[in-house]
């Protein structure tokens, strides 16, 4: 968590073989996305807009709405009763992989730019506003 509404997740996959590596998140209730780019998106519940970003090449994102028959993209908050939610999914084939995935809960204050990982010197690099930060991993 940087400047308390900003989350960086550095997801680092190693496999035997070539997978179909998967990050998943799900959506509270109620909330709607909407495109930026390939790897941007809105996401909007009621009044508040948070920016979901991949900031590392993947081969696919999914937007999954609810299906009780899969079942995926539902949730149980108590006992016996589901809610539809949207699931999302990035996807990236590979050994060794890694999603770099920012949530900026405050777009309105903070730009994030030039997010990037050097695996090497083990630290995450982010551009905020007009700030640069380091995070050691």
């Amino acid at each position: 968590l940087i400047k308390s509404t900003i989350l960086v997740i550095y997801d680092k996959i190693e496999c035997t073989d070539v997978q179909d590596c998967i990050q998943s998140f799900n959506l509270a209730p109620g909330m709607t996305y909407k495109k930026i780019n390939k790897n941007k998106f809105v996401l909007t519940n009621h009044d508040y807009n948070i920016i979901y970003e991949q900031h590392k090449p993947i081969d696919q994102i999914d937007f999954l709405e609810a299906n009780k028959d899969l079942p995926q993209a539902i949730i149980s908050e108590t006992f016996s009763n589901l809610t539809d939610i949207t699931q999302i999914k990035a996807h990236k084939k590979g050994k060794s992989n890694y999603f770099l995935t920012s949530i900026n809960l405050d777009p309105n204050n903070y730009q994030i730019n030039n997010l990037a990982v050097d695996d090497n010197k083990k630290i995450i690099s982010i551009k905020i506003n007009e700030e640069n930060l380091e995070i050691f991993i």
